[in-house]
């Protein structure tokens, strides 16, 4: 009987009953090679292997020890302590063209002489976005049920390869877009099952967060662990592929620049490696650019009560240029007013909580329509004193569905105006 501890996948064999009759010597051989059935510790040194015996006579039981070296890495490399950690990473749209819906892949590699990968964190450009407006998040199970995430929810496909040696064993599974998930606003839910031909080792379920940069809006996904053993087994994870390949659902920047998709890998070693992959679109001058703008006031106004302003700011949306700048310039009839100028939230205070800003620093709101998010973005406008600054910003806190960004808009004023 083998049993195999859950946490750090020692085996332990245990021959019960065996035939009452003397020997001299029992030597079993257990084959090595890529089908082996078990692996070599993954750092040099020496190994203990612990056994006790139990008579047929009811004696105490006898008790014995061997030990064995561990003195070279894979492939006869030299040993290294610590372990190296040094993971491949590849990550990009399939189809660079400007603005256009694009499936997504995510790679990484990692080799049998490398610490073991735990964890990962993935910084998107500002641009790369999806409609969350066309898939329904799975919500969070019941404790101590498994998901039960449906096709409304799914956004891709996955590959994991695990094993050492050259002919690893490879799982696929299912990329869900969940509800909010540890303060963030959506979570990633990657389901693989672990069947390994008469082996059924249940699901093995890896969640991540999805934050979303409040003066950006580019997106950030942070894995929680990786498993290292299931049920004991150990994962020793060769590869992992992400696929985003819901059709229509993740489309690409209108920034032509040279930008990266960056991040970070770790491991359960502690170590730490930062990764890139470079990314651009192309094809950005051939987006059509026809956004429109509309402004009004209220009928009267007067010194003692200001004017109103209303403004609204129109684009076409996906298949557009997207918006980098608005330069908003006020017709000479609608001056500044410095009582109200005078009233600016302190930038500490704006930072810490702009609810906690004076009211009379709040002079009106904005309402954004998306079709990223299936409800808009809406909030306060202030006006915030950024210390050195001749004139306070307006700066908007929009919010909805868990996100919040904030809209910075940069103020001047020459004679009033």
């Amino acid at each position: 009987d083998v049993h195999l501890d859950p946490t750090t996948g020692q085996l332990t064999s245990t021959f019960k009953n065996t035939p009452p009759e003397p020997f001299s010597k029992l030597k079993l051989n257990f084959f090595g090679g890529p089908t082996a059935s078990q692996s070599t510790p993954a750092q040099c040194g020496s190994y203990a292997t612990q056994a006790s015996f139990v008579p047929w006579s009811g004696t105490s039981a006898a008790s014995a020890s061997s030990s064995f070296e561990i003195t070279s890495g894979p492939k006869g490399a030299a040993c290294a302590n610590p372990q190296p950690f040094a993971p491949s990473f590849q990550a990009g749209s399939v189809d660079n063209q400007a603005g256009a819906f694009t499936n997504f892949s995510l790679t990484i590699g990692h080799s049998d002489s490398d610490q073991w990968l735990q964890a990962l964190t993935v910084h998107l450009p500002p641009g790369v976005a999806a409609l969350l407006s066309t898939v329904t998040p799975c919500p969070e199970p019941v404790a101590g049920q498994e998901w039960a995430c449906g096709p409304e929810s799914l956004i891709g496909h996955s590959t994991a390869s695990s094993g050492l040696g050259e002919d690893p064993f490879t799982l696929a599974g299912q990329v869900y877009l969940t509800v909010g998930y540890d303060k963030a606003p959506f979570g990633l839910l990657v389901v693989t099952p672990a069947d390994a031909g008469p082996f059924h080792l249940g699901n093995v379920d890896v969640r991540s967060r999805i934050e979303v940069d409040p003066t950006t809006a580019a997106v950030t996904i942070v894995s929680d662990p990786f498993p290292t053993f299931v049920k004991g087994v150990p994962v020793q994870l060769k590869q992992i592929n992400v696929a985003v390949d819901r059709p229509g659902f993740e489309f690409n920047p209108t920034n032509c620049n040279q930008m990266a998709i960056t991040g970070s890998l770790s491991s359960v070693g502690k170590a730490s490696e930062s990764v890139s992959s470079p990314f651009q679109v192309a094809n950005c001058a051939k987006l059509p650019f026809s956004p429109k703008l509309t402004a009004g006031t209220g009928a009267q106004a007067s010194k003692a009560n200001g004017a109103a302003l209303n403004v609204k700011v129109e684009s076409a949306g996906l298949g557009q240029a997207n918006i980098a700048k608005v330069d908003l310039q006020l017709p000479i009839a609608m001056p500044s007013r410095l009582s109200t100028i005078q009233k600016a939230c302190v930038e500490a205070v704006f930072n810490a909580n702009p609810a906690a800003c004076d009211e009379g620093s709040n002079i009106g709101y904005a309402t954004i329509h998306t079709p990223v998010l299936k409800n808009p973005l809406t909030g306060p406008a202030y006006l915030v004193s950024h210390g050195g600054a001749a004139f306070p910003d307006v700066e908007f806190v929009l919010q909805g569905e868990g996100i919040l960004l904030i809209l910075a808009g940069k103020t001047d004023i020459k004679k009033g105006i």
